[in-house]
């Protein structure tokens, strides 16, 4: 009840756009469950969308181009994933065009990207974008992604993507219920 999330933000960086940017906020390392959010393709290309936008925040703020391409190490491999990865699942190409576009917006235009809290305002971006081809609109913002902001763009097949998630995670294995994902960062790198 504490925590500053979106809904409840004090107006800092930190709590204005996801309650993950929040101090308080401790992601565990651990997964027991599995989310689908592509009931449609407006709810792919959401979720692709907030998370191709989160992911270039660093600490709920937007950063400039350079600090960009130094600070977005930690999430390189997972938004890499989001552009490139699930043309296998229903309406998964809506998810890359969505993850795409979030980061597009984000870092190579002016739009206020707090606006990603606000899912009336990505209802109404959603309806600029619906009777677009999914893929067409991956392939328009791809170049400049890799040339802007040194991102890979190589969108996977639904063969490969199959592939890529059957083995991305063949070695995973919880550590238990309270392990936070920090404990495991400090643990491989000797902290």
């Amino acid at each position: 009840m504490n925590m500053r999330t979106h809904e409840n933000t004090d107006g800092r960086d930190e709590t204005v756009v996801e309650f993950c940017f929040d101090p308080l906020y401790w992601p565990m390392h651990d997964c027991y469950s599995t989310t689908y959010p592509n009931q449609s393709p407006f709810h792919a290309w959401r979720a692709g969308f907030r998370e191709g936008v989160k992911m270039c925040l660093q600490r709920g703020r937007r950063p400039t181009l350079d600090e960009f391409k130094k600070q977005v190490l930690r999430n390189l491999d997972h938004l890499t994933i989001w552009h490139n990865v699930g043309a296998d699942a229903e309406h998964g190409e809506w998810c890359i065009a969505g993850a795409r576009q979030g980061t597009y917006m984000t870092m190579l235009t002016a739009w206020d990207y707090t606006l990603v809290q606000d899912f009336s305002a990505l209802a109404e971006l959603w309806s600029t974008v619906k009777d677009s081809q999914p893929r067409l609109l991956s392939n328009q913002l791809g170049p400049e992604l890799g040339t802007q902001l040194d991102l890979p763009m190589a969108i996977l097949e639904a063969e490969q993507s199959s592939f890529f998630k059957y083995h991305y995670r063949s070695n995973w294995h919880n550590r238990g219920v309270m392990t936070r994902e920090i404990d495991v960062i400090r643990q491989q790198e000797g902290w």
